[in-house]
């Protein structure tokens, strides 16, 4: 029912957006002041355009996304749909260009109007995202200012979990790696601030209340030295996330963190005795 709701507000809305994209494309044309002899061209273009666009839309499934989780992906799908509209909507005004309703206007307006099409209803899918990143659910002032140990691919998919469920407890100040280079780089807008053995003065002179360790395929040491970094700078939160399978299936989010345990700093799988066998083997000797 949910999935259907959505699917109308968004045709609903796309079919608004075009119209709209219409009127604006022959007001930018005509410098704000559109001929009274093009209304019927523009109804022309507003009949055909949504009889093309949204089907596309539709079929390159640019109404099956999640408005959290909108991405990249959605973008160069919004690029093809709204590119291959133009196109098709090209060759109909070609082939129809005799008929009075499709004749007599500047062909410039079709280009004019698919930007705005692109624009307006790119705009629409990223609202909310955009809305959440400028107005935040909680105050950051009740979230852990966070440091990030590893600028790689973990890293990066923790901050951007953070970055899409605002709700998280976590608030990303920075990140530290040992790459050179990667030192002064900016990730989604935070940058790299140092190094591991920078770790307590970067806490220090950015009041971090703890540590997201975020270096899965790095030996055991260097994640021993982090967390003497982290404990160093007087820090107790230290979460870590989980191994090298799920950074690679891109799984990693907030939600998998845990404490640092002891098997994280051995540098091999633990060894578990057979308490049984053991206690059988010294019953009553």
């Amino acid at each position: 029912k949910r999935t259907f709701v959505r699917l109308m507000f968004f045709l609903f809305a796309d079919g608004l957006l075009i119209i709209l994209s219409v009127f604006l494309a022959f007001l930018v044309r005509f410098e704000g002041e559109i001929p009274s002899y093009y209304l019927l061209n523009i109804k022309g273009i507003i009949f055909l355009s949504l009889l093309i666009t949204l089907p596309i839309f539709y079929f390159l499934k640019l109404y099956y996304f999640t408005w959290l989780y909108v991405s990249a992906e959605e973008l160069i799908s919004l690029v093809k749909a709204t590119g291959l509209s133009f196109l098709i909507l090209t060759a109909a005004f070609f082939v129809l260009r005799d008929r009075p309703i499709f004749s007599g206007f500047p062909r410039s307006t079709l280009f004019i109007t698919y930007f705005f099409v692109f624009v307006l209803c790119g705009g629409l899918r990223f609202a909310k995202r955009v809305y959440l990143q400028i107005f935040p659910f909680g105050k950051k002032e009740d979230k852990e200012r966070t440091l990030i140990i590893g600028a790689g691919d973990a890293g990066e998919q923790i901050l951007r979990s953070t970055l899409t469920f605002n709700f998280s407890p976590y608030l990303p100040i920075g990140f530290v790696d040992d790459s050179p280079a990667k030192q002064g780089a900016l990730i989604h807008g935070l940058k790299v601030l140092g190094r591991i053995k920078d770790i307590p003065k970067i806490v220090r002179e950015n009041k971090v209340d703890g540590l997201i360790i975020a270096i899965p395929s790095v030996g055991s040491q260097t994640i021993q030295e982090a967390v003497e970094k982290g404990r160093e700078a007087g820090l107790r939160k230290i979460k870590i996330v989980p191994g090298i399978e799920e950074i690679i299936a891109g799984k990693v989010t907030i939600g998998q963190l845990r404490e640092v345990e002891m098997e994280d700093l051995l540098g091999r799988e633990p060894i578990f005795l057979d308490q049984k066998e053991i206690e059988s083997f010294l019953k009553d000797k």
